[in-house]
């Protein structure tokens, strides 16, 4: 018993959870509702985030690279130890810049003031997981291929669906 409620009451678990069912929700809904484009843009960012997260979680346990801070800057221990799943040992990729990545990119941006936006919402986020000592300069870049490489992908399965749809209604 005490398991299940430290699982729930862990905050990164508990909306990993929530925001799936609300994605599973949300998908739902597309599907037999036509919504307004700017919901289509936000749920396939949402879907697009939710597959990098998961994504690069695999990745984190497969890969086993050390954190920062405080493995390596307060006791030299910089290594890699695939498939431990120990906390200290999960850095690669950064799950934040390949949520943020495929959510930015599902959305679709088309002006270019908001992709100049959008890149710059992510070279700040980059320069702070750096600057915090959150990360690697290469797990930064690892999180971002990450993000962009799943949410293209989610939002060209997305875009195909929506034609083949398209298609059978008229």
């Amino acid at each position: 018993m005490f398991a299940i409620s430290a699982f729930i009451l862990r905050p990164s678990d508990s909306l990993i959870i929530a925001g799936a069912v609300l994605l599973v929700a949300a998908v739902g809904w597309q599907r037999f509702y036509t919504a307004p484009a700017w919901v289509n843009r936000v749920v396939v960012g949402g879907t697009g985030a939710a597959v990098a997260l998961l994504a690069a979680l695999i990745l984190k346990i497969a890969i086993g690279r050390s954190q920062v801070y405080p493995p390596f800057l307060q006791d030299h221990i910089y290594g890699f130890r695939p498939f431990n799943g120990a906390e200290k040992f999960m850095a690669f990729p950064s799950a934040t810049m390949a949520a943020v990545g495929a959510f930015i990119v599902g959305l679709g941006i088309h002006r270019r003031s908001h992709r100049a936006a959008a890149a710059v919402v992510l070279i700040t986020l980059a320069l702070a997981l750096v600057v915090t000592a959150a990360h690697w300069l290469s797990d930064i870049i690892g999180g971002t291929y990450v993000g962009v490489l799943t949410g293209t992908a989610v939002a060209r399965r997305f875009r195909r669906r929506a034609e083949l749809t398209a298609e059978l209604t008229d």
